[in-house]
């Protein structure tokens, strides 16, 4: 096995063809025993995000890493990863995750927010809205510029009753 340090570059980093990173850039430290990319810089949807990723060569145990994001944007985010979901605003989010290499194995936990996050065409909140018997889409709409579909309306026209 290789030994030393360097710097590791990609393009584009593609997790599962749902999230890509791209400029990616970070020192490389190589030993037997470790790994250490870190820090891991790149972009995700226009947004910053930062990686750790240490621990022993891949495929052996235990993989670790940290994640940490912010700026990216969620129409941008949604749009690669092939979705149809009318949210936008901007994320920012950190995350822990391990495994033993390859993404079926990792696990991991984290939080995010969405600052600015406005959503529409959303069918699961009109239905919320619906069962809640605050006005949907069907009774109080309002069409955005360049869409055939209607969206709710603002939050401080609704009204809803107990």
């Amino acid at each position: 096995m290789a030994q030393g340090e360097g710097e590791a570059t990609a393009a584009t980093v593609s997790l599962a063809d749902l999230l890509f990173v791209r400029d990616v850039r970070s020192p490389l430290t190589m030993s037997k025993e470790v790994v250490k990319l870190a820090p891991l810089r790149g972009r995700v949807a226009g947004g910053q995000d930062d990686r750790r990723r240490d621990g022993p060569p891949p495929g052996r145990l235990p993989l670790r890493g940290e994640s940490r994001g912010e700026g990216a944007d969620v129409k941008a985010l949604l749009s690669e990863a092939k979705s149809t979901s009318g949210v936008t605003g901007t994320l920012a989010a950190r995350a822990t995750f391990e495994g033993s290499g390859g993404l079926p194995t990792l696990k991991g936990r984290g939080q995010g927010t969405v600052g600015g996050c406005r959503v529409e065409r959303a069918r699961t909140l009109a239905l919320l809205a619906g069962s809640s018997r605050c006005p949907s889409s069907r009774t109080r709409t309002s069409r955005s510029a360049g869409s055939s579909s209607p969206s709710p309306a603002p939050a401080s026209r609704r009204r809803c009753f107990p």
